[in-house]
């Protein structure tokens, strides 16, 4: 059913049944009366006006019209603050371009994935977590963005600065006088956490002071193994002035052993820190660690910027690499 049906149950043009639909002013009362009427009796639903984007907001390149969010895996679970502090400004980012932003989140094949990714219509792919042989071989052609430390060094990457956060932590302890430095991980996340906590205590030796990681061992889950490692290093980590966690997840499982331990009865309580600015997980925690927030915000706004000069520039075949410094936050 359309206006035309419509106009000619009431009697009217489809011009004036427009009019009536729209709201708009400059129809006579009685011709207003006729076309709801008509519209009741046809139980007539118009479809939903969708504005159209300003082709002047939307870059020289573009095809489509469309970029896609493709989250693979459930890895962005435990960091889902931060996913969505990254996602926010990609999509108004996107959208304020003349971009429509898809997020397509699970798929781990690509007939799981929407029509538009297995046609390939998308001018370019945001993407969270690891894609396999097959489907980076699909999606060559098109601009790629690795959003997470799975590609560090590799690629076109745009990810908060890793080492640049190891490296902010040890300066800070150095700064606060500590002398013995312990980095408490999981082996879980090892392949996102490693260059943290490893530029932590390699740099903090770099500036005199001794450091050690206590590094869980394999378990059913990241509690699990932050939990055993803790009590079975316990006696190592009680001799540490500053903690540091390469995630506020694992932080917020350590603090529970750490108090069981007395870590933090003494009158010198050790300094710690924590890296991602994840409210959910720091807001319980007491001594509140030392934040190093990885700016995700940032993140989100400069992958969009990427994304839109790769469009604009089509033939550039250079791949990059873009770091966000994080920020410490006292």
């Amino acid at each position: 059913m359309n206006l035309q049906v419509v106009a000619e149950k009431a009697g009217v043009s489809v011009a004036t049944v427009s009019r009536v639909l729209n709201n708009r002013p400059g129809v006579a009362r009685d011709k207003v009366d006729r076309v709801r009427k008509a519209v009741k009796a046809l139980n007539f639903v118009p479809k939903p006006r969708i504005p159209r984007s300003v082709p002047s907001v939307a870059p020289q390149g573009l095809k489509y019209g469309t970029v896609a969010v493709l989250v693979m895996g459930d890895g962005h679970i435990g960091a889902a603050e931060l996913f969505v502090r990254q996602l926010e400004p990609i999509c108004k980012g996107l959208a304020a371009n003349g971009i429509s932003p898809m997020v397509c989140m699970g798929a781990e094949t690509l007939e799981e994935m929407p029509p538009i990714l297995q046609k390939k219509m998308v001018d370019g792919i945001l993407l969270f977590g690891e894609l396999d042989s097959g489907l980076r071989v699909f999606f060559e052609g098109i601009p790629v963005f690795w959003m997470t430390s799975h590609q560090e060094g590799s690629r076109t990457v745009i990810l908060p600065g890793n080492r640049e956060i190891g490296e902010l932590g040890a300066e800070y302890c150095k700064q606060k006088g500590c002398r013995h430095l312990v980095a408490i991980s999981s082996s879980i996340g090892s392949e996102v956490y490693q260059s943290r906590h490893q530029t932590f205590i390699g740099t903090g030796r770099e500036l005199g002071m001794e450091g050690c990681l206590v590094l869980g061992s394999d378990a059913d889950s990241l509690e699990e193994s932050v939990n055993r490692v803790i009590e079975d290093q316990i006696d190592v980590i009680r001799q540490a002035d500053a903690i540091f966690f390469p995630s506020d997840r694992t932080a917020a499982f350590a603090y529970p052993a750490l108090h069981r331990n007395g870590i933090f009865d003494t009158e010198k309580r050790p300094v710690v820190l924590s890296c991602g600015g994840e409210k959910n997980y720091l807001s319980g925690l007491d001594p509140r660690p030392v934040c190093i927030d990885m700016c995700a915000d940032l993140i989100g706004q400069q992958a969009v910027e990427q994304v839109l000069w790769r469009i604009r520039n089509p033939g550039e075949t250079r791949q990059f690499s873009v770091v966000i410094h994080p920020q410490l936050i006292d």
